[in-house]
């Protein structure tokens, strides 16, 4: 397919393509295979976490320096916002070349390669929401768990080492970087409102303040922390059973959003020819563009129905 091509334009391409995969490949075993064994005694979740960013910090490679770090972070992955940055350019110059082989089309190609970016921090996040699910699902038998541990005599500082050593990850990451703030001198309340301002759930923001609002004015702690598991237990049922009633709608709108993305991937790849005419037109472009801010809006509208904020 490359006959008609500039042979050095054709060959540097390839070989970009080519140290692209093979760079992909040797950073994700690397960090996969050897990234816990790099010389740090500190595990992924006990690292250094990034000062909270203040609105008046209004710089947007800062800001997304930061949504990123704290993406990975939750997502549990032991890469830094370099090496993430450098696997993303790498997934998306994979399928820009990939494209380019296929279609020798610089718009086929440059929109492969944004996609296969933006495919990898879709993939990025759909990790950390499946990590902040699983931490939600496990933080009413924790807190019942440092309601027992207070009844049968231990302070609260032991609960939370005892809820540290005892629970799995990704709870258990929390709890144990909690402790050994504990254990460096920092405040109960201060301990907790980190672990608040580190996952982001608004379920531990209330336990948060439940703790700072106990160590101030006191109370039966077993009692309150009982009451706050059963009322998550009770919001969860209800979301499980909202996304029961609302499945057909939500799948309804997935295949429905999901058919103009697959057409027009289906011309790019196979009849490159019609979407370029197609896109060389005025209309054309209007067109599209009117298309894809109208399926936008729809999506938000469904998500918005479809959708409880706490």
């Amino acid at each position: 397919m490359l006959e008609n091509l500039d042979p050095n334009i054709a060959a540097v391409v390839i070989f970009a393509g080519v140290a692209s995969i093979a760079a992909f490949i040797f950073f994700a075993v690397k960090e996969l295979a050897f990234g816990g064994e790099s010389g740090s005694t500190t595990s992924v979740g006990l690292r250094q976490f990034p000062p909270r960013r203040t609105s008046e910090e209004g710089a947007s490679v800062g800001e997304f320096d930061h949504w990123l770090t704290r993406t990975l972070y939750l997502s549990g992955v032991d890469f830094g916002p370099a090496m993430a940055v450098t696997l993303l350019i790498a997934v998306g110059m994979t399928c820009g070349v990939a494209a380019f082989v296929i279609t020798e089309d610089p718009l086929v190609t440059g929109l492969a390669l944004v996609l296969g970016i933006l495919a990898g921090l879709g993939v990025l996040i759909w990790i950390k929401n499946r990590r902040l699910q699983a931490f939600q699902q496990q933080f009413p038998g924790a807190l019942e768990l440092i309601a027992r541990a207070v009844r049968a005599g231990e302070s609260f500082e032991q609960a939370i080492h005892l809820v540290g050593e005892t629970s799995e990850d990704p709870i258990g990451i929390e709890f144990r970087r909690c402790a050994k703030q504990l254990d460096v001198g920092l405040s109960v309340p201060t301990a907790m409102e980190g672990m608040a301002d580190r996952v982001e759930l608004m379920d531990v923001k209330i336990f948060a303040t439940t703790i700072a609002v106990h160590r101030e004015s006191g109370g039966a702690l077993p009692e309150t922390l009982d009451r706050l598991a059963a009322v998550i237990r009770d919001r969860m049922a209800y979301h499980r059973q909202l996304r029961s009633i609302t499945s057909a709608g939500r799948m309804s709108a997935t295949i429905i959003s999901l058919l103009a993305p697959l057409l027009l991937m289906f011309f790019l790849l196979f009849q490159p020819e019609y979407f370029s005419e197609f896109f060389s037109h005025p209309w054309g472009r209007y067109l599209l563009l009117f298309a894809f801010i109208s399926e936008a809006l729809g999506l938000y509208f469904v998500y918005r129905l479809v959708r409880a904020d706490y």
